[in-house]
C-alpha cells in the first residue's frame, strides 16, 4: 500500500507542475507527459477528459471502458488492474484532478 500511496503523491506533484504552456496544444501536452514519465519512471502518464477520451504521450485513445474506474464519478484515487487476465497486466492509479481546459475539452482525471 505504501508504494501506491507514493505513486498517488507523485501524480499530484506531476499534475501540480502542469503549466499553461504545457496546455498550448497536443504537442506541448505530450512533451509534458514524456517528461513526467521519465522523471518519475512511469510507464504511462495519461489524462482523461469529460468525454472519456484518454490523452497519452503517444496520442489519444478511446478505450476508457477497459479501465477499472468511472471517470464520470471518481471522487478519490482508485487503483485497478488493466488486462488482468493477460501476461501484460498493469496497475492503473486514477486520480481526479481539478478540471483543466485543453483544446476546448476539460481534463478531469489523471
Amino acid at each position: 500500500m505504501e508504494k501506491q500511496h507514493n505513486s498517488i503523491n507523485v501524480i499530484h506533484v506531476a499534475v501540480d507542475s502542469l503549466t499553461a504552456d504545457d496546455l498550448k496544444d497536443m504537442h506541448h501536452l505530450q512533451d509534458f507527459q514524456k517528461r513526467m514519465k521519465t522523471m518519475f519512471h512511469l510507464e504511462k502518464f495519461a489524462f482523461v477528459d469529460t468525454n472519456g477520451l484518454v490523452y497519452t504521450s503517444l496520442g489519444t485513445q478511446d478505450n476508457i471502458d477497459e479501465y477499472g474506474f468511472d471517470y464520470e464519478t471518481i471522487t478519490g484515487p482508485e487503483i485497478s488492474v488493466l488486462d488482468i487476465d493477460s501476461d501484460n497486466k498493469k496497475v492503473v492509479i486514477a486520480v481526479p484532478i481539478d478540471p483543466v481546459s485543453f483544446n476546448g475539452e476539460t481534463l478531469v482525471v489523471h
